[in-house]
């Protein structure tokens, strides 16, 4: 299949799993997220720049923000490494960056510009200098 047409499946595939669950059509542009994936609990303030990778695990009523990247670490042999899992109730900072074989507990608090590369027990806040 030529790749254009792939890319055009796959923008439409998620254009409409974004508009079946509510979301903003404005993230199919600005955002690079697997909506068919994503929990219609979850909620986007400001939808723009948001990456998530297609195997990020993603809880119920999450809170995420602009500028925002969950997902792999590194490449190996050409597959992406392991992603994140992030449980119920996340409340997700704008500019965070979640990378890796992490989980993030339930209803944690990972702020602004936090950059999370190990494990965040539930019921906490998150931050990074």
């Amino acid at each position: 299949m030529n790749r254009y047409l792939a890319y055009c499946l796959k923008l439409t595939t998620n254009l409409c799993w974004c508009l079946r669950k509510g979301f903003s059509p404005v993230m199919i542009l600005t955002c690079d997220v697997p909506f068919k994936t994503v929990p219609a609990s979850t909620r986007f303030p400001h939808p723009l720049s948001i990456v998530i990778g297609t195997r990020v695990v993603l809880g119920e009523g999450c809170i995420v923000r602009q500028n925002v990247t969950i997902g792999t670490k590194r490449w190996v042999n050409g597959s992406a490494g392991p992603q994140p899992q992030i449980g119920n109730g996340v409340d997700i900072g704008a500019g965070a960056i979640i990378l890796g074989d992490v989980s993030v507990g339930d209803n944690a608090v990972i702020g602004a510009g936090a950059f999370v590369d190990k494990p965040v027990p539930a019921n906490t806040i998150y931050i990074s200098h």
